[in-house]
């Protein structure tokens, strides 16, 4: 049997290893190496969305839009822009939750430009966490508090997004049954379960909700602030889903 090779670093004292993991983690922390990550995103940032702007027919877009009226085009604008500003709330109340209190308009600093990447890069989890993570650093927030507004608040948006398509559902389950050809008590049975999630708003971060909710926090979001943070939730898919639907030839509810 092959002899085992020794694990030099298992055999060093626990000082010693604690101390040398505090090195790589002041290494990886220093400004360099974040320069270096940065440069490294962005990069990869732009090559996806020129990856995707490159297989673009650029004569059938302008076709495309010159075919679509003023007003249509100024409304999908105006409400892309309210979507971007329901998605700050919901960064604010994030932020809120976790204990930082940044006003709303430094909140929609950090929110608008990492979505507007996020959507059109793609891997949200980590392009958004890591685009965070360089904008709070202005904050003063570590890495692992960035990285905990994102994950927080990218919770709360898709979250946001079957709460909405509950209630939408519960507005007339006749015609979204007749849409998938279900009987309507299904749907409607279907869209109240989807619901559910809105208890979360008001019960996660309190003094109630177990730890991995947030509880025990010394000073939770108030009630105002959740009810912002719910319908700025519901608002950005609304909107969202609305600046697609103007847009379409000949739309009609």
């Amino acid at each position: 049997m092959a002899a085992e090779t020794p694990d030099h670093d298992s055999n060093l004292p626990r000082p010693l290893r604690r101390e040398a993991a505090k090195r790589v983690w002041r290494t990886l922390r220093s400004p360099i190496v974040q320069r270096l990550v940065s440069a490294a995103f962005f990069a990869a940032a732009a090559w996806l969305i020129w990856r995707q702007l490159s297989v673009m027919s650029w004569s059938a877009f302008w076709d495309a839009l010159s075919a679509t009226p003023p007003c249509a085009v100024l409304l999908s604008v105006g409400c892309t822009g309210a979507s971007y500003a329901c998605l700050s709330g919901t960064e604010w109340l994030a932020l809120r939750a976790l204990g930082h209190r940044l006003r709303y308009r430094d909140a929609a600093k950090v929110a608008v430009p990492a979505y507007a990447l996020t959507n059109s890069a793609g891997f949200s989890p980590a392009t958004g966490t890591m685009f965070r993570v360089q904008l709070y650093a202005r904050q003063g927030f570590s890495a692992p508090q960035a990285a905990a507004v994102a994950m927080l608040a990218g919770g709360a948006v898709t979250v946001s997004g079957v709460v909405t398509a509950g209630l939408l559902m519960l507005l007339d389950p006749s015609a979204f049954g007749e849409g998938v050809r279900g009987p309507a008590w299904a749907v409607a049975l279907l869209g109240g379960a989807l619901v559910t999630p809105a208890a979360l708003w008001f019960y996660a971060f309190t003094p109630a909700a177990p730890a991995w909710l947030g509880g025990g926090r010394a000073t939770p979001p108030q009630r105002s602030a959740r009810l912002v943070g719910l319908f700025a939730g519901l608002g950005d898919w609304l909107f969202s889903g609305a600046a697609l639907f103007v847009l379409m030839p000949g739309p009609h509810l």
